[in-house]
């Protein structure tokens, strides 16, 4: 399934982003609410709550 957000993080590949989620704990992109690349090249990520 396509995320609508995976678009806006240029220059990461699906693999790249799940890497770098799975460090965060994040085993499933179900889980992610939005993830976004900051200035400094670094992705952060917001985890969906259970009410989400």
């Amino acid at each position: 399934m396509a995320h609508p957000w995976i678009h806006l993080i240029p220059g990461y590949t699906l693999e790249e982003l799940m890497e770098n989620l799975h460090k965060r704990g994040v085993e499933d992109l179900n889980e992610v609410k939005a993830a976004y690349m900051e200035a400094d090249g670094h992705i952060s990520v917001i985890i969906k709550k259970a009410s989400d």
